[in-house]
């Protein structure tokens, strides 16, 4: 699968065009380059939105 984000615009060709360059990652092992060794919380604003993260990958 490949994806890509893009910030501060809403071209869809664009997302799709970069999202084809990127390598292919299918065959690769990347859960110890992208796990984190334990789990962490991130301090917001007081009056800002409230986001969750989950990876159960």
């Amino acid at each position: 699968m490949k994806a890509a984000m893009i910030v501060g615009s809403d071209d869809g060709n664009e997302a799709v065009r970069l999202a084809r360059e990127q390598p292919e990652i299918g065959g690769l092992d990347l859960i110890g380059r992208v796990t984190c060794k334990k789990a962490y919380n991130v301090k917001g604003q007081k009056d800002g939105d409230n986001i969750v993260v989950m990876d159960l990958g």
